[in-house]
């Protein structure tokens, strides 16, 4: 259902019709305050203001990206372990879970993939030990997300400013073609990419 706006918004005549170009714009005009005026939700209200009433078609999903999903589904998420080994096979024998590969990445460490349902979880014994506390337990690294069509989806979000980690995608040893969002947007999470096709092989 689309919102009602009511204000004095420029040229505007009582009971005049807005070409949807002007009703989009006006609409971003009320999201970033630039216009007096307010949005409303109660028709009543509406039929009562003074100046005319404008139906702001409605804002289209956050989770869309050149309207497509902008996530499939979580590919894998990865934890810091001290033992990889035993981290490994602690998941092959609690969740029944099936070792899908293990290989070095230079300058992070030792990372292995265990596949457990719908769902991977990868595990990196890092080089440099020192954000873990032994015995402290596994500690998050990062999350993944699937896209359909990554080289879309990198060029829109550069367009709207947002950075990556590489300037360009890049295929790891496992087949999996992704690349890293710069985590001054998410928060300080790190979080990559990971093209669906390349899942496939």
């Amino acid at each position: 259902m689309p919102s009602l706006a009511t204000g004095p918004f420029p040229g505007a005549a009582n009971n005049s019709a807005y070409p949807l170009s002007e009703m989009v714009a006006a609409k971003e005009r009320l999201l970033s305050r630039e216009i007096f005026g307010k949005v409303i939700v109660n028709p009543q209200a509406a039929l009562r203001s003074p100046y005319p009433v404008l139906a702001l078609p409605p804002s289209p999903p956050i989770t869309t990206c050149l309207g497509e999903k902008m996530f499939g589904k979580i590919h894998h998420v990865s934890y810091l372990v001290e033992d990889l080994n035993a981290a490994i096979s602690s998941y092959v024998d609690m969740c029944q879970g099936e070792k899908t590969g293990q290989g070095h990445v230079a300058g992070l460490g030792e990372v292995g993939f265990v596949q457990v349902g719908e769902v991977e979880v990868e595990f990196i014994e890092p080089d440099d030990k020192s954000q873990l506390t032994p015995g402290g337990g596994h500690v998050f690294h990062h999350v993944a997300y699937v896209v359909e069509n990554l080289d879309r989806f990198v060029a829109d979000l550069g367009e709207r400013g947002y950075g990556f980690l590489t300037p360009e995608p890049f295929t790891n040893f496992m087949g999996y073609r992704l690349i890293y969002i710069d985590p001054s947007h998410t928060g300080g999470t790190r979080v990559h990419l990971t093209e669906a096709s390349s899942l496939m092989r």
